[in-house]
């Protein structure tokens, strides 16, 4: 007789990766099978869709259909981590949308707050940043360009008015942890700042916007390393 976790396994397999020549686990039938396989596709379909609203909203019925169907079919919508995936589905969509467009800069925005949302409720210890201090990027932030301003977006996604025309380099979000409703507009040397911030940066070249930023968890200061 089978043990019991040798029997689930064999039961997950099939519901996962069963097809019409897979063999069914005894006990359950081949209609029970496949009403399982339904629900759970169903299930894992409904999943992505809440992932993440604000993108698949842009697109086109068919496009959004398309790309939720190709994620579920890869294995997507079964995590427990609900950031986690999310934050992966938006990887994997951003991948298929023209740049620049108002659907791209979306997605990246979405993804950005799903992140830094995620790293809000941890307990994490921030190293206040000294003038003498290395500072970078933080993982949990990210600068965000939209191609209008996010009021005329929103009001795009509600239908009620219509999509903007693209407007390169005049909307840039900051997306950090620390900033109270994880978004805020950057200023000019914020912007200079985050983009030199891909590598250690001396804060003091940026100071003081080098001390708020790493306040707020869109910059970190590097361990062990001291500016010049």
């Amino acid at each position: 007789m089978p043990r019991l976790s040798d029997y689930q396994r064999a039961l997950a397999d099939a519901v996962r990766h069963g097809g019409e020549d897979r063999p069914v686990p005894p006990g359950l039938s081949v209609s029970g099978l496949a009403l399982t396989r339904r629900v759970r596709h169903s299930w894992c379909m409904g999943r992505v869709r809440r992932a993440a609203p604000l993108t698949l909203a842009i697109l086109t019925e068919d496009d959004r259909e398309e790309i939720v169907a190709e994620w579920v079919a890869r294995g997507g919508g079964t995590s427990s981590f609900f950031e986690t995936e999310a934050e992966a589905f938006l990887t994997f969509v951003s991948r298929r949308l023209d740049r620049p467009s108002h659907a791209s800069s979306l997605c990246r925005f979405e993804r950005a707050v799903i992140r830094a949302r995620g790293a809000s409720t941890m307990r994490r210890l921030i190293r206040p940043a000294s003038i003498d201090s290395m500072v970078q990027r933080s993982p949990h932030a990210d600068l965000v360009e939209l191609h209008a301003p996010v009021e005329q977006l929103l009001e795009a996604l509600a239908k009620t008015r219509r999509w903007p025309a693209i407007c390169e380099g005049s909307h840039r979000l900051l997306v950090a942890p620390g900033i109270a409703g994880l978004v805020r507009d950057a200023s000019p040397v914020e912007i200079a700042l985050w983009h030199a911030a891909e590598r250690p940066v001396p804060a003091k070249d940026y100071w003081p916007a080098a001390r708020s930023l790493v306040a707020c968890g869109a910059l970190e200061t590097v361990a062990g390393v001291d500016g010049c």
